[in-house]
Protein backbone atom coordinates (compact mmCIF):
# COMPACT_ATOMS: atom_id res chain seq x y z
CA UNK A 1 0.00 0.00 0.00
CA UNK A 2 2.48 2.55 0.80
CA UNK A 3 4.06 2.46 -3.18
CA UNK A 4 0.17 3.30 -3.81
CA UNK A 5 1.19 6.72 -2.52
CA UNK A 6 -2.03 5.71 0.06
CA UNK A 7 -0.40 7.90 3.45
CA UNK A 8 -0.45 10.78 1.57
CA UNK A 9 -4.08 10.74 2.23
CA UNK A 10 -5.50 10.54 -1.78
CA UNK A 11 -8.85 12.32 -2.64
CA UNK A 12 -9.18 9.78 -5.18
CA UNK A 13 -7.60 6.10 -4.87
CA UNK A 14 -8.17 3.42 -8.10
CA UNK A 15 -7.95 -0.16 -7.35
CA UNK A 16 -7.21 -2.52 -10.12
CA UNK A 17 -8.54 -5.89 -8.75
CA UNK A 18 -7.43 -5.41 -5.37
CA UNK A 19 -8.66 -8.56 -4.28
CA UNK A 20 -7.17 -10.50 -7.06
CA UNK A 21 -5.61 -14.11 -5.55
CA UNK A 22 -6.69 -13.45 -2.12
CA UNK A 23 -9.60 -15.86 -0.19
CA UNK A 24 -12.86 -13.87 0.18
CA UNK A 25 -12.59 -13.03 4.12
CA UNK A 26 -9.51 -11.74 3.55
CA UNK A 27 -10.02 -9.97 0.85
CA UNK A 28 -12.90 -8.07 2.75
CA UNK A 29 -11.04 -7.17 5.43
CA UNK A 30 -8.90 -5.77 3.04
CA UNK A 31 -10.95 -3.43 1.62
CA UNK A 32 -12.41 -2.73 4.82
CA UNK A 33 -9.17 -1.95 6.28
CA UNK A 34 -8.66 0.34 3.14
CA UNK A 35 -12.20 2.19 3.55
CA UNK A 36 -11.43 2.57 7.18
CA UNK A 37 -7.41 4.06 6.75
CA UNK A 38 -9.05 6.29 4.01
CA UNK A 39 -12.59 7.63 5.08
CA UNK A 40 -12.42 10.80 3.16
CA UNK A 41 -10.91 9.29 -0.44
CA UNK A 42 -13.65 8.28 -2.99
CA UNK A 43 -12.83 4.99 -4.12
CA UNK A 44 -12.44 3.40 -7.49
CA UNK A 45 -12.63 0.15 -7.51
CA UNK A 46 -12.59 -2.39 -10.70
CA UNK A 47 -13.70 -5.98 -9.19
CA UNK A 48 -14.92 -9.47 -11.66
CA UNK A 49 -18.74 -9.54 -11.63
CA UNK A 50 -18.04 -12.75 -9.28
CA UNK A 51 -16.68 -10.25 -6.36
CA UNK A 52 -18.87 -7.47 -6.50
CA UNK A 53 -20.57 -8.12 -3.16
CA UNK A 54 -16.87 -8.18 -1.74
CA UNK A 55 -17.13 -4.42 -0.69
CA UNK A 56 -17.61 -4.36 3.08
CA UNK A 57 -19.20 -0.56 2.58
CA UNK A 58 -22.07 0.86 1.18
CA UNK A 59 -21.54 2.27 -2.35
CA UNK A 60 -22.46 5.83 -4.48
CA UNK A 61 -22.79 3.93 -7.47
CA UNK A 62 -22.08 1.02 -9.99
CA UNK A 63 -20.75 0.95 -14.00
CA UNK A 64 -20.92 -2.49 -14.92
CA UNK A 65 -19.11 -3.35 -18.43
CA UNK A 66 -20.94 -6.29 -20.44
CA UNK A 67 -21.49 -6.19 -23.85
CA UNK A 68 -23.17 -2.98 -23.25
CA UNK A 69 -22.74 -0.73 -20.71
CA UNK A 70 -25.16 -0.33 -18.22
CA UNK A 71 -24.88 2.73 -15.48
CA UNK A 72 -26.61 2.41 -12.27
CA UNK A 73 -26.84 5.02 -9.42
CA UNK A 74 -27.32 3.18 -5.88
Amino acid sequence: MPRAGVLRDPPVLRLDEPTAGLDRATARRFLGAVRAALPATAFVIALPDRDHDLLPFPVDGRIELTARVTMERV
